[in-house]
């Protein structure tokens, strides 16, 4: 017996099924080959259909008592249907997918008859592993890693922040320096792991898990290779504006995202790449009017993002003019990248 791979399995059941010429005779009754979508690494748990190819026509058995099953290592079924596509092909659909990361053995439940009179008996035909779960992307949350910016991880199932949190581990790749983060899990299997700390522009931050692979009792095993990323040493604008529904993104070069709104709100961001000090905003970051226009909160040199509150009307219209000097310098001495523009006028404010 064979094990085909590839293609739609009724397809390619019926395809080599019929190779066998006309005249030829007819071989021992038994099971020809057994067709699934699978890859490298086991059978593909999103079109898990499988085809059984019989040697001879089979006199078919009622629709009531199909004459395979799949099962779990606990001999659990795999609730699904089997029908028969022609006397020789005979097909397995499960009815909610495959399990992922297990392993299946399809068996054949019932006698079988052909039509010359030979009967098979019921056996294990074969024995099946199941993709393990994927990693589906992993990267920087920005199309960078920047000093103050989180990671994230996909996979194809939910993942608990505590278990990432227990073994996860987050270094410098140069000397292994643990770095202390933080995790959190949306709605959408993702992983965002926030360093605790400014991360140093040039260097290279790695994510692995500690073992090489956790095994979460829900979900099973999850392997992660490791990441390893390295830290952007750009100083760059990000982000001026605030977004929302009323709220239209325009492009300038290739870092910047400017948002214009025509609802009337009394603050906006300033997002940089990296952390500035509170005389360097003072010296090269000219927002508005300081009369009408003032920074919420303190500069600390740890966060890149500065909210300003207040607005300067003119006319029916409102508008906040921000001008960014080009000898604008972060907390590591870089300057501000060419690419970031450095004065425009956010309406709406």
């Amino acid at each position: 017996m064979s094990v085909a791979c590839g293609g739609n399995p009724a397809e390619k059941a019926r395809s080599l099924a019929f190779k066998v010429p006309r005249g030829t005779p007819l071989e021992p009754f038994d099971v020809r080959s057994v067709i699934v979508e699978r890859t490298a690494e086991g059978v593909m748990v999103e079109r898990p259909h499988v085809g059984v190819i019989f040697t001879q026509p089979v006199t078919p058995t009622p629709a009531s008592k199909p004459p395979i099953r799949l099962v779990d290592q606990d001999d659990q079924p795999i609730a699904g249907t089997a029908r028969w596509i022609d006397p020789q092909i005979l097909v397995f659909e499960p009815v909610d997918g495959l399990p992922i990361a297990k392993i299946l053995e399809l068996q054949l439940t019932a006698p079988l008859v052909a039509e010359g009179g030979a009967t098979l008996s019921p056996r294990p035909l074969l024995t099946l592993r199941t993709m393990p779960h994927q990693l589906v992307s992993s990267g920087p949350m920005h199309s960078q890693l920047f000093p103050v910016s989180p990671i994230q991880v996909r996979f194809d199932v939910d993942v608990g922040a505590d278990e990432v949190a227990a073994h996860g581990l987050l270094t410098f790749t140069d000397d292994k320096t643990p770095i202390p983060f933080t995790v959190a899990v949306d709605g959408e299997k993702r992983i965002v792991i926030s360093p605790k700390v400014v991360l140093t522009p040039g260097r290279t931050v790695r994510f692995a898990w500690k073992e090489g692979r956790i095994l979460a009792s829900s979900v099973g095993t999850l392997e992660l290779p490791p990441l390893e990323i390295p830290v952007s040493a750009v100083l760059l604008v990000l982000i001026v504006g605030e977004p929302s529904e009323d709220c239209k993104e325009n492009s300038s070069g290739s870092s910047l995202k400017l948002f214009t709104c025509s609802s009337n709100v009394d603050y906006f961001h300033l997002i940089l790449s990296a952390p500035i000090t509170a005389a360097e905003l003072e010296a090269h970051v000219h927002v508005g009017k300081k009369s009408t226009v003032a920074l919420a909160g303190a500069v600390d040199g740890k966060s890149p993002r500065l909210l300003f509150r207040g607005y300067e009307p003119s006319g029916p219209s409102r508008w906040i003019t921000v001008t960014i000097d080009p000898e604008l310098t972060d907390v590591f001495g870089q300057k501000l990248d060419a690419k970031s523009m450095r004065s425009l006028k956010v309406r709406g404010y």
